[in-house]
């Protein structure tokens, strides 16, 4: 019986990995393609997909590529350009998703993020951040960690089912996002949040029942959770008053007051996340 073959029940993705020997062929699978994996990486680091648009359209198309040689049904997926165009940027800017399976449940999705941050100067660096170089037993440059090398991965996975001849009995989706590297600064950036909350129904994906988020933990740090964070904005009023006077009041001077209460707030972590170092925090970002 072929792996990942069950009743389609929650979970049965993973119970009907049957036996030792699927996973056996597996890891040897993995083994021996690890050169391969490795330029694979190094590849993926010299394109410089650097938020907020930097080659794009060219990380997109390799991930694309790669995924339907591997057997994957593949689609790009952008916001609707007139979203796009109304945030001043380029259009298309594009997701990839690649669907391996009949689309039943149930459904894991493993996704990570194709942008990176600037390299900053280039200069410090020990080998160039856009070379991929692969030195002293590492894989060096922009990406390699956070996290072309979760991409890398992906299309392995891919690989992996199609080249040994698996059936799944539920559904696989491979995502590659946009704009992770976005900061809260009034823009409501178009690349993984359109994908989460509209993109994957709006073109024919089934909703994922479990979801890994492919960032750089380590096999041997596995999370089940991490923090989030809640942004809130808050106007603080007061009154205008002639300077030769004392009756105005000094918004600035009561919004130092409102931080100060509110760092005197209790802050506790969630059940899920007591048991880690992510205790929540407060944090401060801007007066204006």
């Amino acid at each position: 019986m072929p792996p990942f073959v069950g009743s389609g029940g929650q979970g049965d993705l993973f119970v009907n990995v049957a036996t030792q020997s699927y996973i056996r062929d597996v890891l040897e699978y993995i083994e021996r393609g690890q050169d391969e994996l490795a330029e694979l990486l190094s590849e993926l680091i010299t394109i410089p997909s650097v938020f907020p648009s930097g080659a794009y359209d060219e990380i997109a198309a390799r991930m694309q590529r790669e995924f339907l040689s591997a057997g994957a049904d593949v689609k790009l997926i952008s916001a609707p350009r007139e979203r796009v165009e109304a945030l001043g940027l380029s259009y298309p800017r594009p997701n990839v998703v690649a669907q391996i399976g009949s689309g039943r449940g149930p459904v894991l999705l493993i996704g990570t993020h194709m942008d990176v941050v600037e390299p900053g100067d280039q200069q410090a660096w020990s080998h160039p951040p856009f070379s991929g170089a692969v030195a002293d037993g590492n894989i060096w440059g922009r990406g390699s960690c956070d996290a072309k090398a979760a991409l890398a991965a992906q299309i392995f996975v891919a690989r992996t089912i199609g080249d040994l001849g698996f059936t799944l009995g539920g559904t696989l989706l491979l995502a590659g996002s946009i704009d992770d590297e976005g900061g809260h600064d009034q823009l409501n950036w178009p690349g993984m949040t359109y994908l989460a909350e509209e993109g994957l129904k709006a073109h024919g994906f089934p909703e994922p029942d479990m979801v890994i988020n492919g960032e750089a933990s380590g096999l041997d740090q596995i999370c089940g959770s991490f923090k989030g964070r809640l942004v809130a904005e808050i106007a603080v009023r007061g009154d205008t008053a002639h300077a030769s006077t004392d009756h105005g009041t000094n918004a600035i001077d009561q919004a130092l007051l409102l931080i100060e209460r509110l760092r005197t707030l209790p802050l506790q972590a969630h059940p899920v996340c007591a048991k880690t170092d992510r205790v929540p925090d407060l944090r401060i970002l801007e007066l204006r």
